[in-house]
């Protein structure tokens, strides 16, 4: 078991989606905002896994992850063994 941290490393991906594009004629994220949404996020681990300081801790803060990257999103924390925090898309249920 891992010994307790005195420190706790957060790292934020804050994405800029287009609430007006994103969720036009239903409550889904369109492709195009999800395709731009995740591009960021995918931004933001690069720029995170980069540092020295690797966050324990990545917060996506609102609806900012496609229901569509949830796995993706997974490989993402392993690579940079961080637990996320993240605001998921609407899902509906039928």
């Amino acid at each position: 078991m891992e010994a307790l941290r005195d420190v706790v490393r957060l790292g934020l991906i804050q994405t800029t989606l287009d609430n007006e594009a994103a969720w036009t004629d239903s409550p889904v994220m369109s492709r195009y905002e999800a395709e731009r949404a995740w591009a960021e996020i995918v931004k933001g681990f690069r720029a995170l896994g980069d540092s020295e300081f690797r966050p324990h801790i990545v917060l996506i803060p609102e609806l900012a992850v496609p229901q569509g990257r949830i796995k993706d999103l997974k490989g993402l924390a392993r690579i940079t063994g961080s637990m996320v925090i993240g605001g998921i898309d609407y899902q509906i249920r039928g």
